[in-house]
């Protein structure tokens, strides 16, 4: 991938956040989008601890994957790289949501800029989740498509004996 196929793949979750964001504060208001932040950061930060841990549930199934023939697979075909970054950047976007829901339920209300910027994170959070569930369908066509290669390959091993 080239370095601008690399950042309008990770910049559109963050612009879809901020024209979510950004309507929101539109029809309700600044203060009122921070008083839902305040009042729900902790329903959030639930949430997104559940997300997280999949997310490393996730990543850690990725490592087991790279040291398989599998793997091996991906990484020949310089898949396995760009796979490993996008599982972590949506695991940190998931920590840092986490973090600021943190800080959005115990600073105060008033604060409306830190809640703001805790509320763009959790729609880039919601964001970065379908790009984690779409990464790992992707992975799992590239398995079902290394499992077919393998399979023809082993067919034509035994015919040749």
């Amino acid at each position: 991938m080239s370095k601008f196929e690399i950042l309008r793949a990770y910049a559109i979750e963050p612009i879809l956040s901020a024209c979510v964001l950004l309507l929101l504060m539109k029809l309700y208001g600044a203060n009122a989008n921070a008083a839902f932040m305040h009042d729900e950061a902790k329903d959030i930060l639930s949430l997104c601890v559940v997300l997280l841990g999949a997310a490393l549930a996730l990543w850690i199934g990725l490592f087991w994957i790279s040291s398989s023939d599998f793997g091996q697979w991906l990484s020949s075909r310089q898949m396995l790289a760009p796979t490993n970054t996008a599982y972590v950047a949506s695991t940190a976007i998931l920590l840092l949501t986490c973090v600021f829901c943190i800080l959005c339920a115990h600073v105060s209300v008033l604060q409306v800029w830190l809640q703001i910027v805790g509320e763009f994170f959790f729609f880039w959070a919601l964001a970065t989740l379908a790009s984690l569930l779409n990464n790992t369908r992707c992975l799992l066509v590239l398995h079902g498509e290394y499992e077919r290669q393998h399979r023809i390959s082993s067919k034509i091993g035994h015919a040749a004996k």
